[in-house]
């Protein structure tokens, strides 16, 4: 699976990233000052280095997006397939449990 790897330095090139893809991705709500951010961060570069389409979005660095899609919590990671969120979850989760909901 090729992979791109996009820094997204504002609200709008995030919706285009978003718009753009029309497979399984996944979106990585976190915060640098969140413990279990920290905690989780690392399995999802690990996923993102064996090329599962991740995306990781800092919530005070793209306040606006957060507030669009409703995040409450961090860590929270959003599915999105075909430009639909279909499943959210918040909290730190096995690497296993990321992999099956990207692969359903």
């Amino acid at each position: 699976m090729n992979v791109e790897i996009v820094n997204v330095a504002n609200h709008a090139a995030v919706i285009a990233v978003i718009a753009n893809n029309k497979m399984k991705t996944a979106k990585y709500f976190s915060a640098t000052w969140c413990g279990p951010c920290k905690v989780f961060k690392p399995i999802i570069k690990e996923l993102i280095t064996e090329g599962h389409p991740i995306e990781i979005i800092d919530i005070d660095a793209n306040e606006s997006l957060a507030r669009e899609l409703n995040i409450r919590s961090v860590p929270t990671t959003v599915i999105f397939s075909d430009d639909v969120e279909v499943e959210r979850f918040v909290g730190a989760k096995k690497k296993e449990f990321i992999e099956l909901k990207l692969g359903e």
